[in-house]
């Protein structure tokens, strides 16, 4: 009798809004982007809940089977993905990042 690998789909855990997001600016942060339904469901509960502008952030953006058109369907205003910028090399990583990451957004919010 010959073992086959089952793949077992990740259990995600339920979406909690800490805080209150109305009438402010709503950043979903993860390591990937796949799929884009729990970026798109996390959208949906921060726009019933008032923020008036949502970014989605991530440092992987494989993008699989229709998510760029549930991304371009949704109440997402845009996603920043990092890919793999050559920061390995960088001695302070977190530094460099967050310089292109503040960068970002200040450009999107107009506080610069």
């Amino acid at each position: 009798m010959q073992m086959l690998p089952v793949l077992i789909p990740k259990e995600k855990p339920p979406i909690n809004v800490v805080g209150d997001v109305g009438g402010k600016i709503a950043i979903i942060v993860d390591d990937m982007i796949d799929q884009a339904e729990s970026f798109v469901a996390a959208a949906e509960i921060l726009k019933e809940r008032g923020a008036y502008k949502i970014y989605a952030m991530a440092t992987h953006g494989l993008l699989s089977a229709d998510a760029p058109k549930q991304i371009e369907e949704s109440c997402i205003d845009e996603v920043m993905l990092l890919w793999k910028l050559k920061f390995f090399a960088c001695y302070s990583i977190l530094d460099d990042l967050r310089h292109v990451v503040a960068k970002w957004l200040s450009c999107r919010t107009g506080q610069y």
